[in-house]
């Protein structure tokens, strides 16, 4: 369609015609660069004899693909097939000086002798016991006196290690069965009846919690992580 509209002038293509247009197309000519060589070779012919096939237009086609070849190497005619051998990779640059630094050691946690030894009595504790269930607030103890050890700054240690002791008698307390309990609570009420009745409600739990704590460390083998 495009050979008519430029020259007037049907045509069909011959086998040659055919071979020369396949072997550009696998040159990587575009349809727009043929068009454009057939385009200058009727530009350059006399008027009234326009080409009478692709054949008659190859000088001028082949010149647009060899422009079109130029334009996109930068100027080096990239003949077809040809390998363009890749430019070298910069060299890498020189390492940066290191400068030598004094090593500093680690900060370590003033108090890790101390939080050893809680965690030495916990794992004691948690291996003598056979019960899974009391186990549990064996394990929640270790792993609230392994945090203290790993922290860099510790305000107050016995403060911490109050809690976590507070903490590992409330639950193993609650992880013994409803029998268990009820003898400790019975236990702790008998020895001072008429005292607890004269404490307010706050006064009271501190102080039976206290109670179960130190009942606990006497007949159950709970250990003291304070002493």
């Amino acid at each position: 369609m495009y050979f008519l509209e430029v020259t007037g002038r049907g045509v069909m293509f011959s086998g040659r015609d055919m071979e020369l247009l396949c072997r550009w197309r696998d040159e990587g000519a575009t349809a727009a660069i043929i068009c454009r060589g057939i385009k200058e070779a009727v530009l350059s012919m006399e008027e009234g004899e326009p080409p009478r096939g692709v054949r008659s237009c190859q000088g001028w086609i082949e010149r647009e693909i060899e422009s079109a070849r130029e334009r996109a190497s930068g100027g080096h005619i990239v003949a077809p097939h040809e390998e363009v051998a890749p430019e070298p990779a910069p060299a890498p640059a020189p390492p940066a000086p290191v400068e030598e630094q004094t090593a500093q050691p680690a900060p370590t946690n003033p108090y890790e002798p101390l939080l050893k030894d809680v965690l030495a009595k916990i794992e004691a504790a948690g291996q003598a016991c056979t019960e899974d269930t009391l186990r549990a607030a064996y394990r929640d103890a270790w792993r609230a006196t392994r945090a203290l050890l790993e922290r860099d700054t510790l305000p107050d240690p016995y403060g911490a290690l109050a809690g976590i002791e507070d903490a590992l008698a409330d639950g193993y307390f609650r992880a013994l069965d409803q029998q268990k309990q009820q003898a400790i609570a019975d236990a702790i009420s008998a020895d001072d009846p008429a005292g607890l009745a004269m404490m307010s409600p706050s006064a009271r739990e501190e102080h039976l919690a206290a109670r179960r704590r130190s009942f606990l460390m006497r007949e159950y083998g709970l250990p003291s992580l304070l002493d």
